[in-house]
Order: structure tokens, then C-alpha cells, then sequence
């Protein structure tokens, strides 16, 4: 359909351009325009009905259907507004939804506290659920909701293991002393964020931007951080073993040969001006 309007608005666009041209070259510069055009002069013979000049053609059907067209298109803008009015609305009720929920099981059956593996599995059910329609700002609303429910911290009541938050936009969320294993957050913005003492093991945040992020004493142990971006940070209380940095940007950033050697696969790291202690 957009594809459709593009072609339309080309096409009408092109011809209006045409007849200015032609209108101007003939009235501003003497060009001789094409006679079936209408511009300039004609000589008639009262014996023989002259054809049809493009001003004909526009008074019988081009412009009728030109302005048909426009008003097609413009019911057409007008629907795709109310689409996506729409989908932000159900966006909102998904959230909402799922905090109504969440807030629930954290009342009525002790999920913040010492919950069942039945209370567990359904929260877990809910979350699936919410990433599946949410955008990558509501998505990091989420965790920050989760987190400041003490539902990730050490030893997490919510295991977010298998969870698919990629991508996602983390940017200024504090996740200090968290506990995240096994999540996705690949191709996320998570700058400026403080992730102090927080664990990640197995994470996956292959191609994730931690710009100006504070991760002292954070665990990435094993997690796939091919292509992240982690510069001008200090790095040397970070623990990296077994990790995936394939292509990485370290840049400006601090840390140890110690944690060099425990990176499994670390090929293309760019590691231009980054202090190696």
C-alpha cells in the first residue's frame, strides 16, 4: 500500500513538474511545446474537430481522477494515523496489564518473598507474554519494574533465563547488584546505565552499546558480546571469562592482560588507546 501512494504522488508530482515546464518554456522562453499539449497557438478548420489537446484531457478525466487519487490517499493517511494510534494504545494496556499482574502474584502469592515454582512459571508466562507486543523502551521500563519489585536481584525470584528482551533501550537504568543469567539483549542501547555488582552470566548482548555505562565488580562471565560497544570505560574489576568479544570496541577503555587471556573468542577486538594494565 505505501509503495502504491509512493508510485501515485511520483507519477502526479512528475506531471505537474511537466506541464510547469512547458508552460514556462513556451511563455518565458519561445519553445515551441509539443502540439498535443494545448500550449501556443492552433489553427482551426470549422470542417475537421481538432484532437484533443492535453488541457482536454485534463478537463475530462486527468484531473477528475487526480483529484480522486489525492483524496484516496489522503483517506488512506488519515486511516494509517489511526492504525497507529492504535497499536500505541495496546502497547500502554500491555504494560499495564502486565504490572496489574505482576503486582498481584507479588501480593496475593508472595512472589517478591519466597513464591512457589507454580507462581514463578506464571509470571515468567506474563513476561513472555508483554515482550512480545512492547517496544524497546517499554520493554526497558520492564526490567527497571522488575528490579525495583526485588525480583532480579541476587538470587532472583523472577529467572528471566530464555527471555527474548532484544532490542531493547536500557539507556539510564540501574541495575546495580542484579541478577540476570541467560537473557537476550542483543542489538540494545544500554548507556549510561549503572550495572554495578550485577551478574549477566550467559547473557546474550551481541552488538549492544554500553556507552558511558558504570560496571565495576559486573559479571559478563560467558555471554555473547560480539560487536558491544564498551568504551572509554574502566574495565578492570569486570569479570570476562569465557566471554565472546568478536569484533568489539574497547577503545580508551581500562583493563587487565589477565582478563584478555580469559575472553574465549576475542578476534578483531579493537583495542586502539585502551589502557592494558
Amino acid at each position: 500500500m505505501k509503495i502504491l501512494k509512493y508510485i501515485v504522488r511520483f507519477l502526479l508530482v512528475g506531471f505537474i513538474a511537466f506541464i510547469v515546464y512547458w508552460f514556462i518554456a513556451y511563455w518565458f522562453c519561445d519553445m515551441t511545446p509539443p502540439k498535443w499539449t494545448g500550449f501556443g497557438e492552433r489553427s482551426k478548420d470549422s470542417n475537421i474537430e481538432p484532437a484533443k489537446t492535453l488541457f482536454d484531457w485534463l478537463k475530462i478525466v486527468i484531473l477528475p481522477l487526480s483529484l480522486a487519487l489525492l483524496g484516496w490517499i489522503y483517506k488512506e493517511s488519515e486511516k494509517a494515523k489511526e492504525n497507529l494510534k492504535e497499536i500505541e494504545k495496546n502497547k500502554k494496556d500491555t504494560y499495564q496489564t502486565f504490572i496489574d499482574k505482576i503486582s498481584g502474584l507479588i501480593k496475593d502469592h508472595n512472589l517478591s518473598e519466597n513464591p512457589s515454582s507454580d507462581t514463578r512459571a506464571l509470571a515468567f508466562n506474563y513476561l513472555n507474554n508483554a515482550l512480545s507486543e512492547l517496544d524497546n523502551l517499554m520493554k526497558g521500563q520492564l526490567v527497571q519494574f522488575l528490579y525495583q519489585c526485588n525480583l532480579i536481584d541476587i538470587n532472583p525470584k523472577l529467572r528471566l533465563i530464555g527471555a527474548n528482551f532484544n532490542p531493547t533501550n536500557m539507556d539510564g537504568i540501574i541495575l546495580t547488584s542484579a541478577e540476570v543469567r541467560g537473557a537476550y539483549f542483543s542489538d540494545s542501547s544500554i548507556k549510561n546505565a549503572k550495572l554495578s555488582n550485577a551478574c549477566f552470566n550467559s547473557c546474550d548482548f551481541n552488538n549492544t552499546d554500553f556507552t558511558g555505562s558504570t560496571v565495576d565488580n559486573t559479571d559478563f562471565s560467558y555471554a555473547k558480546m560480539n560487536g558491544a560497544k564498551l568504551i572509554n570505560m574502566d574495565l578492570r574489576s569486570v569479570k570476562f571469562e569465557g566471554v565472546e568479544l568478536e569484533k568489539a570496541d574497547l577503545t580508551g577503555s581500562k583493563i587487565t592482560q589477565a582478563q584478555l587471556d580469559s575472553i574465549f573468542h576475542k578476534k578483531g577486538i579493537k583495542i586502539k588507546k585502551t589502557i592494558i594494565t
